[in-house]
């Protein structure tokens, strides 16, 4: 309670953003869209505990994106292509003097491209597509000026290469939706002698479907129901990590598999234009294949395994009410209210 009011200290950065983007239209179908953005601070403080006993320190930032679209639209075909690249460097140091060193710096570069195509065909909407991400981590650590250390986790990479389909049918209250998706993982982990993490290769191959489906009545009123499934690989730390957080220490776990899960959720959506009103009440029920979970060892240090089975479901309620409509027709001054209940 003595911090209330009070100020906490060595909170104080400054951002520095640069801009740049062009838009090029090539004819009524075509355009071209290209924006680039650079970040950066120096000595950017960071508190740790009020008490000031640790985590008085600093950091530098240097973040570069770049995002490309070519955009193609008629009455019947939507086409879009758009590659990226983002470069993130973070160098961290020992304290907040002007003694301090730089003592860990991690550099994460993310890049690739989405690939959609999309064709009307009356009540029918077709969508493809494919999509790259490429993701690349390394980080440097020191115990001294000069003194290289083991890193919290190793060098890693990983690229996704997916693709997709989607189908959605409409006539008259009822729309059907339904698509399925397929991705390529390939994960990379360099040898890390002190981490005792072994160069390490693994690939993953997974499909995941989905279905949903809406029904309006009473004209304000519509009910939906949906079923998907989903994939997430493990990361780095998860699976060949060694650090601390809040006097905790992790090791990675090798033999960690991947998370899949299964969702179900329907539920019933009001939804009126003429009092600005909208609530939406769903059940949702998500069963996991593998969920990964924090486990302690024998050691007393932790790590993550799969669960042997988890179950998550509860009910959500959402809920928005425009109060713009009352002061004119065209503004939206929306407030929400959203419930979440875990069974």
């Amino acid at each position: 309670k003595a911090s209330y009011g009070d100020a906490m200290d060595n909170t104080q950065y400054e951002l520095n953003v640069a801009n740049a983007f062009a838009d090029y239209k090539m004819n009524p179908q075509w355009k071209v869209r290209a924006e680039g953005s650079y970040t950066f601070a120096y000595d950017v403080e960071t508190a740790g505990n009020y008490w000031g006993s640790y985590g008085q320190s600093k950091k530098d930032v240097n973040r570069a994106n770049l995002y490309v679209s070519i955009d193609q639209n008629s009455a019947k075909n939507r086409f879009r292509f758009a590659p990226y690249y983002t470069n993130d460097k973070n160098p961290n140091y020992t304290d907040n003097t002007d003694k301090g060193y730089i003592s860990f710096t991690s550099t994460v570069k993310e890049y690739g491209y989405q690939l959609q195509d999309g064709y009307k065909l009356g009540n029918l909407n077709l969508l493809t597509g494919h999509d790259v991400k490429v993701y690349n981590y390394t980080s440097t650590r020191y115990s001294a000026i000069g003194t290289p250390t083991n890193p919290y986790k190793p060098n890693n990479k990983f690229t996704n290469i997916a693709l997709f389909g989607q189908a959605s049918y409409s006539v008259q209250n009822l729309q059907v939706n339904a698509g399925v998706r397929y991705d390529r993982f390939d994960y990379h982990i360099d040898a890390n002698p002190g981490l005792t993490a072994p160069d390490a290769n693994a690939h993953y191959n997974t499909v995941n479907p989905s279905v949903g489906v809406q029904y309006s009545f009473l004209s304000d009123l519509k009910a939906h129901a949906s079923f998907g499934t989903a994939f997430s690989v493990p990361d780095a730390f998860q699976v060949a990590g060694k650090y601390s957080v809040s006097g905790k220490s992790y090791v990675g776990n090798a033999d960690l598999n991947p998370e899949k899960s299964r969702t179900t959720d329907f539920g019933l959506t009001y939804a009126s234009a003429k009092t600005g009103l909208k609530l939406d009440v769903s059940y949702f029920h998500t069963f996991y294949d593998h969920k990964i979970v924090e486990s302690k060892l024998v050691s007393g240090e932790y790590t993550y395994i799969n669960a042997n089975q988890s179950l998550m479901d509860g009910i959500e309620l959402v809920s928005s009410f425009n109060f713009g409509k009352y002061i004119c027709h065209t503004l939206n001054l929306e407030a929400y209210a959203n419930f979440t209940w875990m069974l």
